[in-house]
């Protein structure tokens, strides 16, 4: 790619090379909406593989529930290249692609007519924040997200020669290869890592006799212990979560620079702590309330709406204060139970499913002080055995680590590529 002397004119995109053009989707391209099947026609088998499939929005997504049909409407049918948009819902407007099938009446089908527009070019503007600008300011005006034909229709794309188009695309796509490269690698991490959690949660390190208990088999020398039981002993000193009732702080006391409210929304899928974009609270208010002070080395564990989250406080986290959504646990220190060894067990299959079960009792997921205390524990006997299986899962964070941000800095590479060469900013070599 080179920086060329380029002289550029005005558009309704913004400012493009003069030899580009600026067109409306509509005069290079077609839409066909998808089709709607009964569910009496739908399957969850495909008999003798002789059915077709129905791809729903989330199918773009997840293979978990796959539906087929006997009904071959092949003037619905996409293909694994084919570029396909969401019509209406909560992602309006998103393109999808890689799946095929008979597709729903949520979505429709872009074929390109022009030969002087590439599929390829165009599915990577499509997946640009240059596109996405066009569509949030369709959608602004408000009520039940829907995009439609016409719409789509009046999105503008810049069209650079073809061989321009094609180049753009193959450097922007070879960045997308990187991309799911590393996203496999990081799911397949994720995979060891639930395996090793399930052996070394139920099998321990170098055991050789076992028991049954109500968790589960484990090693004969380990303890299942409820949480008011390590409570009492002195091995939790303390578990709270934020203020209740008119203490609590509202919305209306938020401030832009102050101590992070945190929420269950505050801790990622990954069980890391977020600050970036949290609500705050101003430090006069934070003085005067009365419980829910987090502090460093106290585990956190998610326990309204989104249930089973977990966190380390860190000392670069700062102050903290809680809502009633989370819990800190609070170990005095790691004589009897290593503070990262509590936190791997909250991640486990073995504590989920238990939690699972206790926070499901009531109408919306829910699991209050009271309840968290019956909860039961693991306790190895052995501290320098907990710290084993803390450092074989924190290797593995490591490595899952090293590949989120291997992952970051790839999109981020796209990112400053899109903004460069889909603006003709910088131009490539034909």
């Amino acid at each position: 790619m080179d920086t060329i002397q380029e002289t550029y004119k005005e558009t309704k995109i913004g400012k493009i090379p003069n030899e580009w053009e600026v067109v409306k989707m509509k005069e290079v391209a077609s839409f066909s909406q998808g089709t709607q099947i009964p569910n009496s026609n739908l399957f969850t088998e495909n008999v003798e593989n002789k059915l077709y499939r129905y791809l729903y929005i989330s199918d773009f997504f997840t293979d978990r529930k796959i539906f087929y049909t006997t009904e071959k409407r092949t003037n619905y049918l996409v293909l694994e290249s084919d570029l396909v948009i969401v019509n209406t819902g909560n992602t309006t407007g998103k393109l999808l692609t890689g799946k095929t099938g008979i597709l729903c009446n949520n979505a429709f089908k872009i074929t390109i007519n022009n030969e002087s527009l590439s599929q390829l070019y165009t599915k990577q503007y499509l997946d640009s924040h240059f596109y996405k600008k066009q569509i949030a300011n369709i959608l602004n005006s408000g009520g039940q997200p829907h995009l439609g034909h016409k719409n789509m229709g009046m999105v503008w794309i810049p069209k650079p020669p073809l061989s321009e188009q094609k180049k753009i695309a193959e450097i922007l796509s070879t960045v997308d290869e990187q991309i799911s490269l590393t996203e496999k690698i990081i799911e397949k991490s994720k995979e060891l890592k639930k395996g090793l959690m399930q052996k070394l949660f139920s099998e321990g390190i170098g055991h050789t006799e076992f028991k049954k208990t109500k968790i589960g088999r484990i090693p004969k020398d380990w303890e299942v212990l409820k949480v008011d039981d390590l409570l009492k002993r002195g091995v939790i000193s303390s578990i709270q979560d934020g203020n209740h009732g008119g203490i609590h702080p509202k919305s209306s006391d938020f401030v832009t620079e102050g101590i992070p409210f945190i929420m269950a929304n505050s801790i990622t899928k990954n069980n890391k702590l977020k600050l970036e974009g949290v609500s705050r609270i101003s430090v006069e208010q934070y003085q005067t309330l009365r419980i829910g002070f987090a502090e460093p080395k106290d585990i956190l564990l998610t326990h309204k709406g989104t249930v089973g989250l977990t966190a380390i406080v860190n000392d670069f986290h700062g102050s903290l204060m809680l809502t009633p959504q989370v819990t800190y646990y609070r170990i005095p220190n790691d004589d009897v139970l290593e503070r990262k060894f509590l936190y791997y067990y909250f991640q486990s299959n073995i504590f989920q499913e238990i939690i699972d079960r206790y926070s499901t009792q009531s109408t919306r997921a829910y699991i209050g002080i009271t309840n968290q205390k019956k909860l039961p524990l693991m306790l190895p006997n052995s501290i320098s055995e907990q710290k084993k299986i803390v450092d074989i899962l924190s290797e593995a964070d490591a490595k899952i680590e090293k590949e989120e941000i291997k992952k970051k800095k790839l999109e981020e590479l796209k990112k400053g590529l899109i903004q460069q060469l889909l603006t003709g900013k910088k131009r490539v070599k034909i």
